[in-house]
């Protein structure tokens, strides 16, 4: 889950970007996790991860 909410406000720009938003989420267990992108309610994109620890 994020840590701060589920909504992300954004920040300035950042490495080529013209904005960014920094954040940190916390997994509770090992295994294969999908985190699902979305933009003004539109799916942007899936990331998939396997976590091992």
């Amino acid at each position: 889950m994020l840590t701060n909410g589920w909504t992300i406000g954004l920040a300035g720009e950042n490495n080529g970007a013209d904005a960014h938003s920094p954040s940190s989420v916390n997994l509770p267990e090992a295994g294969v996790w999908a985190i699902l992108l979305y933009t003004n309610g539109e799916l942007f994109d899936t990331l998939i991860y396997e976590i091992e620890k």
